[in-house]
């Protein structure tokens, strides 16, 4: 499947006093007395090999995702901060490219959001660029550090 680079991958753990069957939270304002901001910690997994899939030929039946490719010949990133460029151009575009890729006659984007980073990032100071934009994460977030099994295969 091509070379891996090693990194390090912080993941979502549920505190384990939390019950198995509580969805994680993080509550984005002050937590009543007594009642914890959230039921997780993030923790770095450090040594996951990271490949490029582009170059993997992987396919749907076999895995359950497929790597499409977009004309990007005539996006430049100031689009991406234009909201109504991304609906006009960028998602009728990723339209295509999913449904010619999966062989489909229709997908449905349902939703989106634009993550930019502010200049503080993590942190958020008041007044500066991007400070009202959703950040990006600063986690993997597919589900808590003791169901991730990293895979060794080629």
């Amino acid at each position: 499947m091509g070379e891996a680079i090693l990194g390090s991958i912080r993941y979502v753990k549920k505190n384990e006093a939390t019950d198995p069957n509580e969805k994680g939270y993080i509550l984005h304002y002050k937590a009543p007395e007594g009642f914890p901001q959230n039921n997780f910690s993030i923790e770095p997994y450090d040594g996951v090999k990271i490949r490029n899939l582009r170059k993997s030929n992987i396919q749907y039946e076999d895995h359950g995702i497929k790597i499409a490719t977009i004309d990007s010949s005539q996006m430049r990133p100031e689009n991406f901060d234009d909201d109504d460029w991304i609906e006009k151009v960028y998602l009728p575009e990723l339209h295509r490219s999913l449904c010619e890729a999966l062989g489909a006659k229709d997908v449905t984007i349902f939703d989106w959001m634009l993550r930019k980073r502010a200049v503080s990032f993590p942190k958020r100071n008041i007044g500066e660029k991007n400070e009202d934009q959703a950040q990006p994460s600063l986690s993997a977030h597919i589900g808590p550090l003791s169901t991730y099994i990293p895979w060794d295969g080629d």
